[in-house]
């Protein structure tokens, strides 16, 4: 669950595109959350973009709050100390 302020600036009238903002909260997560390997650059991401009980859904299973979302992210960072992630292009709504 996004926190209410990410929410919040998406509903906004003259604001960012839905599309631009979910493009951004995609990166956000692939680079700052997914793919930092600093513990307190990854802490603060976590805590921006997630609420205190968010629910994420990756290949291992279901995760549940910011702490099991950290532990597999630094299970990731320590397995692949060489790896960057990165995003494919991002397009939403219809080709």
């Amino acid at each position: 669950m996004l926190k209410p302020n990410l929410q919040s600036d998406m509903t906004r009238s003259g604001q960012v595109s839905m599309s631009e903002r979910i493009h951004e909260l995609l990166l956000r997560n692939i680079q700052e959350v997914f793919g930092e390997g600093d513990s307190t650059k990854r802490g603060s991401a976590i805590e921006g973009l997630y609420t205190d009980d968010c629910v994420v859904y990756v290949p291992p299973g279901i995760l549940h709050g910011q702490d099991e979302l950290d532990k597999i992210c630094r299970r990731l960072a320590s397995n692949a100390s060489s790896f960057c992630l990165r995003a494919p292009p991002f397009s939403a709504g219809p080709p």
